[in-house]
């Protein structure tokens, strides 16, 4: 009898070491599929065709953040002014009226990066921050 409790808590010890082993074999297992998940998301971003869908989704995440920043400055939209010429590289933001409104046509409401020549895209917001277009 007296033999019977140190050799059940042996055996607790066994379940429990071979209940830990396996464990670690499963999430070396996780971490392994999730490693060659992000891989592959990687080199899905880098393709061509997605790269480009990629910058243009971040664009409008980052000009809806500028536009929430601006708006909590008191920033008033009314007339449709630049948002930033530097939003992404080659990227800037404005602010426009859908249906557009001749306040909008007028060059004092555009991003001069675009008008020069200087960034070649643009996210375009209405006056409460939604999207119009990002090309």
């Amino acid at each position: 009898m007296k033999y019977i409790i140190p050799i059940g808590v042996a055996l607790g010890f066994l379940l429990v070491g071979f209940s830990c082993k396996n464990s670690v074999v499963s999430v070396n297992v996780n971490v392994n599929a999730a490693a060659r998940t992000v891989t592959n998301t990687v080199n899905a971003v880098n393709s061509p065709g997605v790269k480009g869908a990629v910058t243009k989704n971040a664009a409008i995440a980052e000009a809806k953040a500028v536009f929430i920043a601006q708006e909590g400055e008191g920033v008033d939209f009314t007339n449709g002014p630049c948002l930033t010429n530097t939003l992404l590289s080659d990227w800037v933001a404005d602010i426009a009226h859908n249906p557009r409104q001749a306040v909008d046509d007028l060059p004092e409401n555009q991003c001069n990066a675009y008008r020069s020549g200087t960034a070649h895209h643009f996210v375009e917001l209405d006056p409460e921050g939604q999207l119009i277009r990002a090309e």
